[in-house]
């Protein structure tokens, strides 16, 4: 999830006792049988042995930003558009609905999501403003197993404006044709595809050697208008191709890389990062061997930090953090792990050095999940990262 073009949800009750069920039923089996046979394999990372942080406990301190059981898992978490500039208010997303807070955490606004076929659960809920009218909307796409379903837009009161039965992967979101509102792009059995603000398909491209499901979105020639970026494999070189598609469906942009389960060169799964070396500029951020890497478009290595316990098939969403008022960005990151049951929430410098690591079992009341933002709050100057979980938003900040 990059937060500019980001991010089975359950409720924070029972609901998450309903993950082990999911995984034996769909994705998990298939992760066992077909995937993890044929990637290295790994011994369990000490910090799931961790009380606490495993890694920099002196370093990060947390505390609950807001809780409300109602949202259920929080996936999202972005600025209120439609507000008053001088009232800074926050939009938390999550499978079951959406809170609107103030910058103290106070609850001000609830949206309840359907629930039922219309919009099955299971999916992440992101917050986007479509029509660029100032009003959020929530895209529903996929689940945090990465498994094809139906996709649907929801307004900022949780009504319906389209639902799509076409089973999709995650959906990227960004102005493909330069008409000031958005389109999403997603993986389907008829390969790449398109679609229309209003959710009708614009096009679909076959893929050949396309080795996951995410797509993402990214202006590649920094003219103005995104991109559809997704790898194509090239197997017998090991190398992939880094692609970017214009608003008719052609390729507009190619970069390759060299592919290495070390280096990340499969992109078995990505998502889109920004960071500010390059201008804010989206890069890829990518699951490898024991470690995660933020790729930029032209296939260079930015960033490669040490992340125990994570492999290629590994779901990680990440956001640059400026945790010190004139201090450098860090990287923050959330890694869904299907091998250990696990998430890991993250920070490395610009060097790729860890410096904090948290895991929590995903069947624990207090887990993390990819709901991730940078986030100055009014009279600081530095940022602190607000985390998704189960029904609620934990604040992590700096130690003194």
């Amino acid at each position: 999830m990059d937060t500019s073009d980001r991010k089975v949800i359950f409720g924070c009750c029972g609901g998450v006792v309903l993950i082990a069920a999911v995984m034996a039923v769909g994705g998990w089996i298939f992760y066992r049988q077909a995937i993890e046979p044929n990637i290295p394999q790994m011994s369990p990372p000490d910090s799931l042995e961790a009380e606490g942080p495993s890694v920099g406990g002196d370093f990060m301190e947390r505390s609950v930003f807001f809780e409300d059981e109602r949202l259920g898992i929080v996936t999202d978490i972005a600025a209120d558009v439609s507000s008053d500039p001088s009232t800074e208010r926050l939009v938390i997303a999550g499978g079951y609905g959406a809170a609107v807070v103030g910058s103290d955490g106070d609850l001000m606004e609830l949206v309840e999501f359907p629930r039922g076929e219309d919009v099955p659960y299971g999916m992440i809920a992101e917050v986007r403003d479509v029509d660029g009218d100032g009003d959020h909307e929530f895209l529903m796409t996929s689940n945090l197993l990465m498994v094809p379903g139906p996709a649907a837009l929801l307004d900022s009161s949780g009504e319906i404006l389209w639902r799509t039965d076409l089973e999709l992967g995650p959906l990227a979101a960004g102005d493909v044709d330069g008409d000031g509102e958005l389109e999403f792009a997603g993986v389907s059995d008829a390969g790449m595809t398109l679609l229309e603000t209003d959710g009708t398909v614009q096009w679909q491209k076959g893929l050949e050697n396309y080795p996951g499901w995410p797509a993402g979105m990214a202006d590649t020639d920094e003219n103005g208008r995104a991109e559809v970026i997704h790898p194509i494999s090239e197997p017998k070189e090991r190398r992939v191709e880094i692609v970017g598609r214009d608003a008719n469906g052609d390729i507009v942009h190619r970069a390759r890389r060299k592919g290495d389960w070390l280096t990340a060169g499969f992109f078995t799964q990505f998502s889109m990062c920004p960071w500010p070396s390059r201008d804010g500029q989206s890069h890829l951020l990518i699951p490898s061997n024991k470690h995660i890497s933020l790729v930029a478009l032209d296939g260079e290595t930015v960033l490669r930090g040490t992340a125990p316990g994570t492999n290629i098939v590994d779901h990680v969403w990440g956001v640059p953090v400026r945790l010190r008022a004139t201090g450098p960005s860090y990287l923050a990151t959330v890694t869904i792990s299907l091998k250990f049951d696990t998430s890991f929430l993250r920070i490395h410098d610009a060097d790729g050095e860890l410096l904090f690591e948290r895991a929590t079992n995903l069947t624990d009341d207090d887990a993390i999940w990819p709901g991730l933002a940078a986030w100055q709050p009014p009279g600081e100057k530095h940022e602190v990262l607000l985390v998704g979980g189960n029904g609620k938003v934990w604040r992590y900040e700096m130690m003194d």
